[in-house]
């Protein structure tokens, strides 16, 4: 398999504002049994990307000073990066942005928490003892925290 080096990953947010890590400040990044999905978007098109339901990603303090790269919409003035992670809990993709300028996109596993389709029951985050930011998505950990 051939390796590509990565520019930055997207997290994408369900109201479609995005949070953009520069990979320096990626300390870890674990996606589980990705595979093909397609589905029929509301326009009536075939949208075809990449689903996983299980991922881990380990975000350096140092990516929740800089929020220069980021697009909160009503958040951006109110949040920190690791504010809206642990308090919002709605990262619908991640999107891996490489330096030649190709990019792939990640789903994620998703369930609503609340009915008003802005919260995954299936996001958890911890702050780590030295200030790093542990995102975990997924059914299955979701499970194991039960």
């Amino acid at each position: 398999m051939e390796s590509k080096k990565v520019k930055n990953i997207e997290l994408v947010f369900e109201n479609c504002d995005f949070a953009k890590v520069d990979i320096s400040h990626i300390e870890f990044m674990s996606m589980r049994s990705v595979s093909p999905c397609m589905y029929i978007t509301q326009c009536h098109e075939i949208d075809e990307h990449l689903y996983s339901p299980e991922v881990h990603i380990l975000i350096s303090k140092e990516a929740n000073i800089d929020k220069a790269d980021n697009s909160f919409g009503k958040y951006g003035d109110q949040y920190y990066l690791f504010d809206r992670l642990h308090n919002e809990k709605d990262v619908t993709q991640i999107t891996i942005n490489y330096e030649d300028g190709q990019e792939k996109t990640i789903l994620v596993d998703w369930e609503d928490c609340n009915l008003g389709g802005e919260c995954n029951i299936f996001q958890n985050s911890t702050i780590t003892p030295d200030g790093n930011l542990m995102l975990n998505i997924g059914r299955v950990i979701d499970e194991k925290h039960q």
